[in-house]
This record gives structure tokens, C-alpha cells and sequence, in this order.
């Protein structure tokens, strides 16, 4: 099978924080004036071995990387996921209060650089800045330590944006900033362009036991290119819809699951085998959007001082066209499935401990597969 191996996958979940929902919970909280400021964070060690491939530094898994198996046990230690946040709360004359949120870890570059996560400011239902994609829900996602989380989640990463939050309907501009519309040998054929940013639109609620979301994203995936005479520029439409829902089935025991898809969805469904779209050689270099769709399913069971999860998460992408334009090739991962198992437990207040396996399992285009075992700890300790 080939070694090649997904783009980078979004540098963190919420999943993750299912760990304890260490945020503003566990805030350090004082008044400046008439501003309420929340320092909040944690500090954060991981202790992962993984068993028959290394598949990625840190708390990263690489699920596409699960290949030669001759090369096992890898051993890392790594605190580069603990969090420093800052929110701020302050009266307006006109009503509401205005919120702001800086948040960062030490996960990105290496060697303990920080890296923004969010910055945004929220004003009577208008939020302006970097946060979650407005796409995105964890409604349906299984808490697990893995810190990119499960698969075929909505993600769409945290992406500047301009959104408008009515009740439980929000609807955002978004520039997803990711480099995800083109894939295989399109790298050196043009540039990606962007005319438009994209159009994301969710609704969240409650019924009952079962709280659900459902949400759209509307893009043009577009490129610019020489033709030998003049620039010239090709877009397509395209776009993706989710839906998850949870409902507590009996006392302490949850149900989560999540379904995304679509055609030209790219990087907003979570660790997507395909990029957005690709460029048909064999016709006048149109845009082709890649389908694409997964999902996940997954149980939590109250346990003594915490919660066993265990959950089974998939992605799939049709890389059949541009198989055959020659764009893509058989070595090309096709599916990536993963399945955790992990008990999270607090002792006390503002420690959390965790302990994880999982199973990962990467298939190409022309069938062949392969699946490694990651063993992880985790311990955070929050403020």
C-alpha cells in the first residue's frame, strides 16, 4: 500500500474536550471595571504507544498513515494540548452584554508553539472573527482522547467568519482558509481561487431526551489557470449536509451519532479521504467535485467516577472519476474507518484522567488495506 497519507487533519477537536469540558467551567473569574474576565485552560500531558505503525506525532492520529506494519511500537510523551483561553463579558448601553473569546494551545508548528484557536467578538447575535465553523456540531460526536476525535464529523475547522445567531438558526460567511479544493497532480496545474466565501446555515434544538442539529454548507470551489494565451478560470458548486442528534436512553447511558456528506465537501466533513474537487484532464480542465460522506455512532455509559465510550466512525470518498482522468491513482486512500474504546474519569474536581484504544484501518482505491492500534493516557489538570 502506499504511504501517502492525508492532509492535515483538523489540529484538534472538541472531542477532546470531552475530557472534562475543561473551558470556562473551570474558570479563574475577576472584574476589571465593569468587565467580567474568565481566565480559564489546562495544562495537559499524553502518553501514547502506538502498536503496529506510527501514526503521527504527538495526539494527532494520521489514520492514513497506517501502513508498515514491520515498523512498531512507537513511544511519545507530549503536553502541547494544554489550553490558555481568555473570555470577557461586558454591559452594553443598548442591551446585551458583549463577549469576547481568545483562545490558544501549544499544538501547532512544534516545538510548543502557540496557535490561535479562537478569537472572536459576539454582540447581540453577531459574532465576527475566528471559531468554530458554523457548520460544525458535537452533538453526535462520542467523547474520545484522541485529540483530532472521531471520524466523518462536521468540521469545517474554525475559520474566520461573519455569523448571525437567531434563536436556534444561525447562518455564517466563512473563508474555510484550508487548501482543500484540489487534489493529485492539479497541485501544479493552476491556483485555487476564491470569488466567494462560503455559505454555512444551522439549526440546533431540543425535543424531549434527544438533542439534535442539522446544517448546510454552499461553496464554489473555483481555480485559475494559464491556458497558454490568456488566464482562464473554471469553478463548480458545491456543497454538504449533516445531521446528529443524542438522546439519554436511560439514566447514564447516552446514544450519539452524526451523519455528513456531499458532493465538493472537503475539508467540512471531518478527516475526508478526498479534497474538495479535481480538475478533468480529459475535458477543458472543468472543476469535478468529489462526493464524499461518513459518519459516526457511539454509546457512553456512566461508570464510577467517570464514563466508558466507545465508539465506531467512518469516512468514505468516490475517487472513481478522477481515478480515471488520471488525476488520481489506485494508491489513493479511499475509506478510513476507526473504531475507540476509552474510560474518562474524574477524582476530583478540575482533574481528569483517561485511558484509549483504538483501531484504525485505511483502504485505497484498489482495495488494499491496512490497520494499526493506538494505545493513549491522558491527564489534565484544569484552571
Amino acid at each position: 500500500m502506499s504511504k501517502k497519507t492525508l492532509k492535515n487533519v483538523a489540529l484538534g477537536s472538541a472531542s477532546a474536550l470531552a475530557l472534562a469540558a475543561a473551558g470556562t467551567a473551570s474558570a479563574v473569574e475577576f472584574q476589571a471595571g465593569n468587565t467580567s474576565v474568565n481566565v480559564y485552560g489546562y495544562a495537559q500531558l499524553d502518553i501514547i504507544y502506538d502498536v503496529d505503525a506510527d501514526l503521527g506525532s504527538r495526539s494527532a492520529q494520521d489514520v492514513g498513515a497506517a501502513s508498515d506494519t514491520d515498523n512498531t511500537g512507537h513511544f511519545s510523551m507530549d503536553a502541547s494540548t494544554s489550553r490558555l483561553g481568555v473570555e470577557t463579558r461586558t454591559p452594553t448601553s443598548m442591551g446585551g452584554d458583549l463577549r469576547t473569546v481568545i483562545e490558544g494551545d501549544f499544538y501547532g508548528g512544534g516545538g510548543g508553539t502557540f496557535r490561535l484557536r479562537r478569537a472572536f467578538g459576539e454582540w447581540n447575535g453577531i459574532l465576527a472573527g475566528q471559531e468554530w465553523s458554523n457548520f460544525v456540531t458535537f452533538i453526535g460526536s462520542t467523547p474520545t482522547l484522541s485529540f483530532t476525535g472521531t471520524l466523518g464529523y462536521p468540521r469545517g475547522a474554525r475559520n474566520a467568519q461573519l455569523r448571525y445567531t437567531f434563536d436556534n438558526f444561525s447562518i455564517a460567511l466563512e473563508d474555510v482558509g484550508q487548501g482543500d479544493f484540489f487534489d493529485g497532480s492539479d497541485a501544479g496545474a493552476g491556483i485555487e481561487k476564491r470569488s466567494l466565501p462560503d455559505l454555512t446555515l444551522r439549526f440546533q434544538d431540543t425535543s424531549g431526551p434527544v438533542n439534535f442539529a442539522t446544517g448546510a454548507v454552499l461553496r464554489q470551489i473555483e481555480w485559475e489557470f494559464d491556458d497558454g494565451t490568456d488566464n482562464e478560470s473554471e469553478s463548480a458548486f458545491g456543497f454538504g449536509l449533516m445531521g446528529a442528534a443524542s438522546m439519554e436512553v436511560a439514566p447514564g447511558t447516552t446514544i450519539r451519532g452524526v451523519i455528513t456528506g456531499g458532493p465538493g465537501i472537503g475539508t467540512y466533513m471531518y478527516v475526508n479521504p478526498a479534497s474538495a474537487a479535481f480538475t478533468d484532464t480529459t475535458s477543458d480542465l472543468d472543476v469535478e467535485p468529489i462526493t464524499a460522506y461518513g459518519g459516526t455512532i457511539g454509546l457512553s455509559q456512566a461508570l464510577g467516577q467517570g464514563n466508558l465510550n466507545i465508539a465506531y466512525s467512518t469516512t468514505i470518498a468516490d475517487l472513481d472519476d478522477a481515478v480515471d482522468d488520471g488525476t488520481l491513482t489506485e494508491d489513493n486512500i479511499e475509506q478510513l474507518t476507526a473504531v475507540y474504546l476509552n474510560y474518562i474519569w474524574s477524582p476530583v474536581n478540575r482533574v481528569t484522567y483517561g485511558v484509549e484504544v483504538s483501531w484504525n484501518e485505511a483502504k485505497t482505491q484498489g482495495g488494499d488495506s491496512e490497520d494499526a492500534v493506538r494505545l493513549q493516557g491522558s491527564v489534565r489538570y484544569s484552571f
